[in-house]
């Protein structure tokens, strides 16, 4: 829509901006520990190469939405969803509740971090459309779709994984949490 029209109508930048915060903590994981990556080296790369791909093109869209054409479509008042509030919930669960399967506390975090912010990062789009009267154009309902897929596959991935992160005690409180944050991922996207 942005490429081809050059707008950026019901577009939440706020949005755009939680993902730039996911990629990075995810990146910042995954570029230097390999606990959250698959074991084999079938996928050596590729997914940070993915994750940097889909960063460096969110980082043009908002660079378009400030700076580009797009900006004058741009919906900046109802774009109005706290994001602050948010992103430090997710800094604080996600020192709280993580995984350890870095075995660094840091990079734990962090990737954690990304699990949290990936989960939210739909409300302020949700909260702008609601605003703007909850119309969804089919770029935008494309993506919701796609959005669907994609976290139904990561809750398979995760229930397969769901022993690999029990606690010595057999506790998987870790585990409960991160399925419940891709459910809720699941959730917000059916909205």
């Amino acid at each position: 829509k942005m490429a081809s029209k050059h707008q950026a109508g019901g577009l939440s930048m706020k949005t755009l901006q939680l993902y730039v915060v996911m990629y990075v903590c995810r990146l910042t994981s995954t570029l230097f520990r390999h606990g959250y990556l698959p074991v084999d080296g079938t996928g050596d790369g590729i997914y940070q190469m993915c994750d940097i791909v889909a960063l460096s093109m969110v980082c043009f869209m908002l660079y378009r939405i400030q700076h580009g054409a797009e900006r004058y479509s741009y919906q900046r008042d109802e774009d109005s969803f706290p994001l602050h509030r948010l992103v430090f919930g997710c800094f604080c669960m996600a020192m709280v509740n993580h995984p350890d399967l870095n075995d660094s506390k840091f990079f734990d975090v962090a990737w954690t971090m990304a699990l949290y912010v990936d989960t939210v990062a739909l409300v302020p789009q949700l909260w702008m459309m609601s605003k703007i009267g909850g119309k969804v154009s089919s770029v935008s309902s494309q993506f919701v779709a796609c959005n669907i897929v994609s976290k139904v596959l990561t809750v398979t991935f995760w229930l397969w994984a769901y022993t690999e992160l029990a606690d010595k005690d057999g506790n998987n409180l870790v585990g409960q949490v991160i399925i419940g944050a891709y459910l809720t991922q699941l959730f917000l996207s059916a909205d």
